[in-house]
């Protein structure tokens, strides 16, 4: 049997003012980086949105990575588990956000970035947000309560959804807008905002203008978010092994 690993590979590309097709240029928003995503935090996340059970990974393997090279953190985190199962997101779970928080901290310490990616690929149990499921308004809060907690870190991204797919852009658009707003209002008024496309924010989405009305919308913002998968197979892994 052929065991598959699939790796996530995400890059941060600084955006023009207009809708052209994603291009890569020197100005950026942020140094050059790489680093690894820290799985755990969202586990249990279904790409309807619904949850199951997390499991937070330890903070002892960040200092591993930063000898590694590694100058970026990617903590993926579900929705449901930050705020109790509360849809509203008046407010955060106080004993989860209180792990997530450490393991945030622990990577900020390093000295290197930090992105907070909500892994809900734009829905809670089934429903699009601001179509039919959650409000624009639920939306916005959760971003509002966690720009709050870390408006003060200049280190923090916020990555405001995992892969959105099969949604209204024009409607999305508007979703995320209200999110950019909310983080800004809360007083984080420098740091970096990853915006996510539509189907599952592949390059094609951004090279294609399927995205523009994204950027029509939020100026404001100052990274695409851009997401692929490899499928890495035993032949590759012996091909390209070092000697």
């Amino acid at each position: 049997m052929i065991l598959l690993k699939t790796l996530s590979v995400l890059w941060l590309i600084h955006s023009n003012s207009d809708a052209s097709p994603v291009q890569f240029i020197d100005k950026r928003a942020l140094p050059r980086v790489g680093g690894v995503n820290l799985a755990g935090c969202d586990f249990g996340m279904s790409t309807d949105g619904s949850s199951g059970t997390s499991y937070c990974p330890g903070t002892d393997q960040i200092s591993h990575f930063v000898e590694k090279g590694a100058n970026i953190f990617r903590l993926p985190v579900g929705w449901q588990y930050l705020v109790g199962n509360n849809q509203a997101s008046t407010s955060l779970d106080s004993t989860f956000f209180a792990t997530y928080d450490n393991l945030v901290k622990t990577a900020l310490a390093t000295g290197w970035y930090v992105m907070i990616d909500v892994h809900n690929y734009a829905r809670w149990n089934g429903g699009v947000i601001g179509q039919g499921g959650p409000s624009d308004n639920d939306f916005a809060n959760l971003w509002k309560l966690l720009a709050g907690k870390y408006k003060s870190e200049s280190k923090v991204i916020f990555g405001l959804m995992n892969e959105p797919h099969d949604v209204d852009i024009n409607q999305w658009a508007t979703t995320v807008q209200a999110a950019v707003n909310a983080i800004r209002a809360a007083g984080a008024t420098t740091q970096s905002i990853a915006l996510p496309g539509n189907q599952w924010t592949h390059p094609e989405g951004w090279i294609s203008g399927a995205n523009d009305p994204l950027l029509a919308s939020t100026p404001d913002i100052s990274l695409r978010q851009v997401q692929c998968c490899l499928i890495i197979t035993p032949d590759v892994v012996e091909r390209y092994r070092p000697g």
